[in-house]
């Protein structure tokens, strides 16, 4: 479809920005065009020609006023945000957590998008319901998901979740973490040694993770007697 408008009756030239929110309506005035299509323009629609000298004059008004696309109506637009949701289990976090959160969120600026990070306390119901509230791009945590967790983020309409749970390795059948300890003490054994100290950290937050990684050194010591 073809565009190609000339302005309308007591267009405005000034760049006075409104105190409120600019909305594409602004930018409608401000241009001397239509709303539709300054809307194709804002929102690049596919299937819509727009000549580049309207274009142009769509963007420059937007521009002046300091127009930024309304993210929540984009979201309804699209059923997903510009949002990446870093889902981080509740351990102490030390300084390389933090580097690799200012790092994810400098790539991910870079991309358009957002970083948003959350202290997950358990249970696919809540991961649910904060999916539903901010329709992510993306999930991605420290370690795999369980199939409740993942079909309940499907479910919400997520499309990338990572990592996914373990298949090979013969790690399926047991704990992210548990693996992680059988992998690392069957890289010391391979390489000759037989005597393998595991320290285990006294943090209680970190129990659990410690624990099954401890079941993963045992099971590979066991396995290699």
């Amino acid at each position: 479809m073809q565009h190609d408008e000339v302005p309308t009756a007591g267009a405005t030239v000034s760049a006075k920005k409104p105190s409120r929110r600019v909305t594409s309506a602004d930018v409608a005035r401000e241009s001397g065009l239509s709303r539709a299509t300054v809307s194709f323009v804002l929102n690049d629609k596919p299937n819509q020609s727009i000549p580049p000298a309207t274009r142009e004059r769509v963007l420059q008004a937007a521009a002046r006023l300091g127009y930024v696309p309304y993210a929540p109506a984009r979201t309804l637009r699209s059923g997903r945000s510009d949002i990446v949701l870093f889902v981080l289990p509740p351990w102490p976090q030390g300084p390389a957590m933090n580097r690799l959160i200012d790092s994810a969120a400098g790539v991910l600026t870079e991309a358009g998008l957002t970083l948003v990070t959350h202290i997950h306390l358990g249970g696919p119901e809540r991961l649910a319901a904060l999916n539903t509230a901010l329709a992510p791009a993306a999930v991605f945590g420290m370690q795999p998901f369980t199939r409740q967790e993942q079909d309940a983020m499907r479910r919400a309409g997520v499309g990338l979740v990572l990592p996914q749970p373990p298949q090979d390795n013969g790690l399926a059948d047991t704990p992210w973490s548990s693996g992680v300890g059988r992998m690392q003490a069957e890289h010391l054994i391979t390489r000759g040694h037989r005597q393998i100290a595991y320290a285990l950290p006294d943090d209680p937050r970190l129990a659990e993770l410690a624990n099954s990684r401890l079941d993963g050194v045992t099971r590979a010591c066991a396995a290699a007697d």
